[in-house]
């Protein structure tokens, strides 16, 4: 079996920053708005798929999301279906830091239907709000 290589892309105006390490450190982080999400998430799909063979005894998810749409929300979903797997199967202790902004109801919701979806995942919120200084 090869070794899992690391993903890494820069976020541009539609697509997150993905950050994907076989040391069991993962990061989404920017806007979620691709034309095709499923093409987007596929790769990253099939690398959480592959580290699940043998995963890192600890493994750190951190989500920021500012904007997404629907299909990316799908994808994201599989994503921590995948991640609520992984934690049932007792290889790895799998916790979340979840960054996002107060006044944004549609990601508070979110969220929670994410934690709905994955139970067993860890996950710590953390509400940031938008200070303005003079």
């Amino acid at each position: 079996m090869m070794a899992l290589e690391e993903i890494y892309r820069e976020a541009t105006h539609k697509t997150p920053k993905i950050q994907l390490k076989p040391d069991g450190f993962i990061v989404i982080q920017g806007s979620s708005t691709p034309i095709d999400a499923a093409e987007f998430y596929f790769d990253i799909l099939d690398w959480l798929t592959d580290y699940f063979r043998s995963p890192q005894e600890n493994t750190s998810v951190k989500i920021e999301l500012e904007h997404i749409n629907s299909a990316s929300a799908n994808m994201i979903y599989r994503f921590f279906h995948l991640l609520n797997r992984l934690s049932e199967s007792e290889k790895s202790t799998v916790r979340c830091i979840w960054t996002f902004d107060v006044e944004d109801e549609f990601m508070i919701e979110f969220l929670e239907s994410i934690e709905e979806v994955a139970p067993l995942v860890m996950f710590i919120s953390q509400p940031r709000s938008v200070e303005f200084v003079d």
